[in-house]
């Protein structure tokens, strides 16, 4: 049973960052909108996965560390992608400029 479930998990762990990378793929939106919706989108999967680990008991004082280890991890990443997003713009701005 308890290999069932750690199935389970595993599928449904990548089936969210499937949905979180496809987010970034999609055109549709701007980079502020994909990041609010990437944060939804992961911030449910992690709470999810947080309980179901946690045998599922459920206390506003575990709800709080959750979250506040949710905004911890996904500030660190996010921060960083967005990062090397703007050296990468910076660096693309310093070649237009030497060509122009």
């Amino acid at each position: 049973m308890s290999f069932l479930i750690w199935l389970v998990v595993s599928f449904l762990i990548g089936l969210s960052f499937n949905l979180s990378s496809w987010i970034f793929d999609n055109d549709k939106w701007s980079l502020r909108e994909q990041i609010i919706i990437n944060f939804f989108v992961c911030f449910v999967a992690w709470i999810l996965f947080y309980f179901l680990l946690n045998g599922l008991s459920y206390t506003w004082q575990s709800f709080g560390i959750a979250v506040l280890n949710f905004v911890v991890v996904y500030v660190i990443a996010y921060g960083r992608y967005l990062y090397n997003l703007w050296l990468d713009i910076k660096h693309i701005n310093e070649q237009l400029k030497k060509k122009g």
